[in-house]
């Protein structure tokens, strides 16, 4: 069952799995890897950052940062949870 959520932070570091109806091989099957490439290609235009994936013949994995996460990183030169605002 296909379940959207809205993700009402704008930052963050988020791990997505994405499942194939009944665990078909349907990437394999209709050689439709590049369908997930065109996602990633449509979040990059959004601003937001691919961090890593795993792509299999049934699901993919993804590590997808919003873009204010990333700007805290490079601003602070360091990774942190805290929740400040950036002016």
């Amino acid at each position: 069952m296909s379940v959207r959520r809205e993700i009402p932070e704008y930052d963050g570091l988020y791990f997505i799995t994405l499942t194939c109806c009944h665990w078909l091989k349907l990437f394999e099957i209709t050689n439709g890897y590049h369908i997930v490439y065109n996602w990633f290609d449509h979040l990059k235009g959004k601003g937001h950052f691919i961090n890593g994936y795993v792509i299999t013949p049934n699901h993919v994995h993804a590590l997808i940062a919003q873009p204010l996460l990333v700007l805290r990183v490079c601003m602070e030169g360091r990774f942190t949870n805290k929740r400040e605002e950036i002016e």
